[in-house]
């Protein structure tokens, strides 16, 4: 189990309120759909960072995480908010769920990466399968949108060399196009944002972030998409 696996078991709490510490993605998906009375499927939905701003149009969001735990926040946080139109569905990307042609939207975050990357052997036909998969799951005229990681803790976009060929692949083999922009983590201040950082990018992050006097953490995210 690799330690991000193990924090999205045993610690949603944290990562969710790291990721809270980013703003709000749904300008740049509303620039690619209108989600209005739509079919979503979030996958890899996490505690919710796309799934809750989905929902406040959406028609019906399917929240579908590997993580129990990560689901259950999303579930009590969706109840506190009164917002009746998420499901959850615990399962893998690999093999989706669900029947033909059941979604508008396919909607992804920081979650295609753990299998389709230079560490996975396989990580190749790992992407094709999801793809097939996404595609499967989409009705006609269905819109996917993929967001990865582009460089943490820099100032210009430097994607982890191990990401590089999977988002060649996207853009080459799949078609999709691609927008990269700043998604800077943001703490009131230095000791908060070492703090806040450390369980997740580790010691030497952590360190980084001292060094640099960073409250706000530089971050560049990438945007993939593409309409069926």
């Amino acid at each position: 189990m690799s330690s991000h696996d193990q924090i999205y078991q045993e610690q949603a709490q944290q990562y969710d309120q790291l990721i809270g510490r980013q703003r709000s993605l749904m300008p740049e998906i509303s620039r690619i759909v209108d989600l209005k009375g739509k079919q979503v499927l979030d996958i890899g939905a996490g505690s919710g960072r796309l799934t809750f701003p989905a929902a406040i149009y959406a028609e019906r969001v399917v929240a579908l995480d590997v993580s129990k735990e990560m689901l259950e926040l999303l579930l009590d946080k969706a109840r506190m908010q009164a917002l009746q139109r998420i499901e959850t569905v615990v399962s893998d990307h690999l093999q989706l769920p669900f029947g033909d042609n059941q979604f508008d939207v396919v909607l992804a975050g920081w979650s295609l990466c753990y299998s389709a990357n230079l560490h996975v052997t396989g990580w190749r036909d790992n992407l094709q399968q999801m793809m097939m998969e996404i595609t499967r799951v989409l009705r006609t005229n269905g819109t996917i949108i993929l967001f990865e990681n582009m460089g943490t803790a820099t100032t210009t976009p430097e994607p982890p060399d191990f990401l590089v060929p999977y988002f060649k692949e996207l853009e080459t083999t799949y078609g999709m196009k691609r927008e990269v922009f700043r998604l800077d983590y943001a703490f009131d201040h230095v000791e908060e944002a070492i703090e806040e950082v450390r369980f997740f990018f580790g010691a030497e992050f952590a360190d980084r972030v001292k060094e640099a006097q960073w409250s706000t953490v530089p971050e560049f995210a990438g945007m993939w998409w593409k309409q069926l």
